[in-house]
């Protein structure tokens, strides 16, 4: 029920993009991995270059998505995120009927031209993913609140990893039926390749459908700003604005405080004021954290937040080349080097997800207490160190199985820091830019299949494991790139400050009630204890005077603040008014109310009065009355 009612609060395009990434994920584990992969060595398998083959088709959808992907991400920000990635769903419609008539196809004809027809269906989900990517991810950031986006980006991973053990199962089920679970053959069956596929590209379906109702009007204003986001005025025109907005809400520019009191009351007709207050909190919580993240400083001086961007690109560059050279090959590597079974191979891919999804949960977990750029760090050192064991153990021929651990635990590390990853990219990324931030990583896509031309030519020519030794030398100096940005985004997190703030608050209410218990210590001695207030009606002679007076609205408008303080005009000859009055020894007497009960020595409503019109002091103290 409670994951109901969370659901049910969660943002549309959060919503969404949860629903597409676990559909995905079925579907593109049952066709697009491993299936691809062997279906286009079996029908090169006479070729003396079947890997370099598997790897140009990589390249070609690579190179497809890039060509897309920028002019996608730059009409995204300009005009409309949602219609580009309808745009998508219209060309993944007609990837999948061209893969699939490829396949198809394949049954009647084995030679060059099944081959070329495939190349060009994958090559159309190429130009798809170019033009959906950037847009989607640039939604969905804009769609959550900046500083927790890890949390959500884990979610949508582990979804889409627990979707693609769907594929590898069904495999495994379906292989063990038809020729055995342990049964090793050279060459798995084409009809049977071809028939898996069928069924993923049939689920893809579904997907391209979703790309029709992302909706550019749910996403959020200030809330998703980024930390680097420009200030509009300058610094002290930034601090007088603030002098008139709510407290709450200081430390923000004035035209981001003034856009979140505007999403604030959207909805005040539904909204209490407790809820108003509460929702302002936040912002304020935001507001200092992303103040604090935005001051970092790294390499003495030489790096800064505006800087981090760039480093995650150089990083993703380097490793996505560096993957690229063997993730497709892996499934090979298993196959002929390894001699598994199709049902075993698959039974790898079933469990990978698995592992990979409780790394990632744990490493968004771990990121909380030793920061989110020292955890990914942390976790890929790992990985790399699981893959040189790998080789270690693969070349003195031992059990196999300890060959197949050592691969799910590295590819586990390796992979689950892309929650962490993407959040600190969102976070630091202009609004106005992200969908070609984003497009930006097809670089990074087309240098991952690129590379895989290259990974096949040199499997063709020294094996797999001299093409792993290469990619974990290339993943080694990614992950030295990308440990520069342990010295420029803060281990502070958004939790951080809100418990920070919550023991801030508490120590206030500590001291104040210190102070009232010392009070209350010495007039204990006193038969009549003096109260903390006493009212009493005075009549103040003031004619046309400005005070300064503190008034509470009980229904705040969205667009103004619950509180506000600035002089008022009373012109009148005499009045009596509820106003409160520090005394010299620190009771606060309140005038205009309820008549006090008890008195004590030059206290209470004689003493005061006496005072009132003995005093000039107390006559200059300004009143604060509530109204």
């Amino acid at each position: 029920m409670g994951v109901l009612l969370e659901w049910s609060k969660m943002n549309w395009n959060v919503s969404l993009n949860l629903i597409l990434s676990a559909v995905a994920g079925v579907a593109d584990s049952i066709w697009s991995n491993t299936m691809m992969v062997a279906f286009l060595s079996e029908i090169t398998e006479n070729s003396k270059t079947s890997n370099t083959k598997v790897g140009l088709v990589t390249a070609l959808q690579g190179a497809t998505e890039l060509v897309t992907a920028f002019p996608a991400g730059w009409a995204a920000d300009r005009f409309s995120r949602s219609r580009i990635i309808s745009l998508g769903g219209i060309i993944l419609l007609v990837s999948i009927g061209a893969t699939g008539y490829a396949v198809i196809s394949s049954a009647t004809d084995l030679g060059p031209e099944s081959f070329y027809l495939l190349a060009m269906g994958l090559g159309f989900f190429g130009f798809a993913q170019g033009i959906i990517n950037g847009p989607a991810q640039a939604l969905l950031a804009d769609s959550l609140t900046t500083g927790i986006r890890d949390v959500y980006y884990n979610w949508l991973f582990i979804l889409y990893l627990l979707g693609s053990t769907v594929g590898p199962l069904l495999a495994v089920i379906l292989f063990s039926i038809w020729q055995g679970y342990t049964s090793h053959n050279e060459h798995w069956p084409i009809p049977y390749l071809r028939t898996v596929i069928l069924i993923g590209l049939g689920l893809e379906v579904p997907c391209a459908l979703l790309m029709f109702l992302f909706r550019d009007d749910r996403s959020l204003g200030a809330a998703s700003r980024a930390i680097t986001e420009k200030r509009g005025g300058s610094e002290r025109g930034s601090e007088d604005s603030e002098r008139g907005s709510e407290p709450l809400l200081r430390g923000m520019p004035a035209d981001v405080a003034a856009e979140v009191e505007e999403e604030i009351g959207k909805e005040d007709e539904v909204k209490t004021a407790e809820e108003i207050e509460e929702e302002r909190e936040e912002a304020a919580i935001e507001a200092e954290w992303m103040r604090e993240a935005g001051r970092m400083t790294g390499c003495g001086g030489w790096l800064n937040p505006s800087h981090v961007p760039y480093i995650l690109f150089c990083s993703s560059l380097v490793i996505s080349i560096a993957s690229g050279m063997t993730i497709k090959f892996f499934p090979l590597f298993f196959k002929n080097d390894v001699r598994m079974s199709p049902a075993e191979v698959q039974t790898i891919y079933f469990i990978v997800p698995i592992v990979m999804a409780m790394c990632s949960d744990m490493g968004v977990k771990i990121s909380k207490y030793v920061g989110r750029s020292q955890t990914s760090v942390l976790l890929r050192l790992i990985g790399l160190a699981c893959f040189g064991g790998m080789v270690i153990l693969y070349h003195l021929n031992v059990n196999r199985w300890l060959v197949v651990v050592l691969y799910v635990v590295r590819t586990a590390f390796m992979n689950s820091t892309y929650p962490i990853d993407e959040g600190i990219l969102m976070d630091y990324v202009p609004k106005n830019q992200r969908a070609r931030w984003k497009a930006l990583e097809s670089v990074a896509s087309f240098g991952w299949c690129g590379s895989a031309m290259i990974g096949g030519v040199i499997a063709d020519k020294k094996g797999y494991t001299f093409t792993f030794l290469v990619t974990i030398t290339m993943q080694f100096t990614a992950t030295m790139i990308f440990s520069l940005l342990t010295t420029v985004v803060s281990k502070t997190t958004v939790d951080d400050v809100r418990q920070r703030r919550k023991q801030t608050r508490e120590q206030q209410k500590e001291k104040e009630g210190g102070v009232d218990g010392e009070g209350g210590g010495q007039d204990a001695t006193c038969q009549d204890k003096e109260p903390d207030t006493v009212a009493v009606p005075v009549d103040i002679p003031f004619s046309d005077i400005s005070i300064p007076i503190h008034i509470r609205s009980p229904t705040p408008s969205p667009r103004q603040s619950a509180d506000r303080t600035g002089p008022v005009n009373i012109p009148v000859p005499a009045v009596s008014m509820p106003i409160t009055i520090n005394t010299p020894n620190r009771v606060a007497h309140t005038v205009g109310g309820p008549l006090g009960s008890a008195e004590s020595p030059g206290s209470g409503v004689e003493g005061f009065r006496r005072r009132w019109t003995q005093s000039s002091s107390l006559r200059s103290v300004h009143p604060v009355g509530s109204f």
